[in-house]
């Protein structure tokens, strides 16, 4: 899976010259959950590999907040189709070719700068979305 980086970030930040990593291999992930997720982090962070291994069940924009006092204000969340790539397949233990569902999610701060990017790949079978809308009308308006 591709990612452009210019349109994730701010048009301003010059993203060309970074770094960045992600961690989602088959080592670090040796239980090959039922989701293989991608994060893209700005080299700044550049300890939070290590600080994620020391505190496996915790969020990456939970570690942020903590360990460099950035607060994270939003988190912009893209749901989308996608067919499982090969590559990925074997590894999700899931056909290569069959339906999943990509998440895409953008932390930013209280400026909108993106922190933190990630991209979840799961099987269609194995994750679902349920949203609840909740109607406000106004008292006394019948039915």
């Amino acid at each position: 899976m591709r990612f452009d980086a210019a349109k994730l970030f701010d048009p301003r930040m010059d993203v060309r010259g970074f770094n960045f990593y992600y961690e989602a291999d088959a080592r670090h992930n040796p239980g090959r959950g039922v989701v293989w997720t991608d994060a893209y982090v700005d080299p700044h962070y550049k300890e939070l590999r290590r600080l994620a291994s020391r505190h496996p069940d915790a969020l990456l924009a939970d570690l942020i907040e903590t360990h460099y006092g950035r607060r994270i204000a939003a988190v912009e969340q893209t749901i989308s189709g996608c067919v499982l790539e090969e590559r990925l397949a074997g590894k999700l233990e899931a056909a290569s070719g069959a339906p999943g569902l990509k998440i895409l999610r953008q932390y930013r701060d209280a400026a909108r700068a993106v922190v933190l990017t990630t991209c979840s790949i799961y099987p269609a079978d194995r994750y679902s979305v349920k949203t609840t809308l909740v109607r406000n009308k106004p008292a006394g308006n019948g039915a």
